[in-house]
């Protein structure tokens, strides 16, 4: 919450810090960390436009933080960063920003849809809670391998975490639209998973 980010920015400014808090995925989390702009000043938002709004390739981001600190950035900001047609291409996407913020929130539902019906399905399993548009589950008593070449059977791709620090036994599962993850979950419980049980809760 605020007061946890500002005990951190605290601690950093002590030490002679600035606080960078990347907002990549703040679209699928409905968090707002802007009532801290300005206090106090040493914090610095990277603002991604590359998840929400589906411009990973345009390359695009906003810095936001204090006068002070983007007079000093601004200095050493490049000549023609972002070309034309990005330019042209981040206008449109704002044009349309009420329907890009629905579908966050048709994310946003469907993964905890997922997480909920996961963790019913495999109570034994462990679900890092997201604000991403993906979850990360750890798939206690079964190979996550094997959880991976299953989903890839039914044309899904999910990752294999194991290689990352503190991530062995985990899974990455991206989520996309509900009906899409209706047909994943059928893949990977063919058993168990109901998928009439969603339809008639609609």
């Amino acid at each position: 919450d605020n007061n946890a980010l500002l005990a951190i920015s605290h601690a950093c400014a002590k030490h002679g810090h600035l606080l960078v808090i990347d907002e990549c995925f703040m679209a699928f989390g409905n968090i707002n960390h802007l009532d801290l702009l300005g206090q106090p000043e040493h914090i610095i938002y990277v603002r991604s436009f590359s998840k929400g709004y589906g411009l990973a390739g345009a390359r695009i981001a906003a810095i936001i933080a204090s006068p002070e600190i983007i007079n000093i950035l601004s200095q050493e900001r490049t000549e023609s960063a972002i070309s034309g047609s990005t330019w042209t291409l981040f206008q449109g996407i704002l044009a349309k920003k009420e329907h890009i913020k629905q579908i966050c929130q048709s994310i946003i539902q469907t993964r905890e849809y997922v997480s909920e019906t996961i963790m019913k399905l495999r109570p034994n399993w462990k679900i890092i809670p997201s604000g991403a548009n993906f979850i990360n589950v750890k798939t206690i008593g079964e190979n996550p391998m094997k959880l991976v070449e299953n989903a890839a059977l039914g044309g899904f791709y999910i990752r294999d975490m194991s290689t990352q620090e503190r991530m062995n036994g985990y899974v990455r599962i991206g989520i996309g639209e509900l009906e899409l993850m209706m047909k994943f979950l059928k893949q990977i419980f063919p058993s168990t998973y109901d998928d009439n049980e969603q339809i008639h809760n609609q």
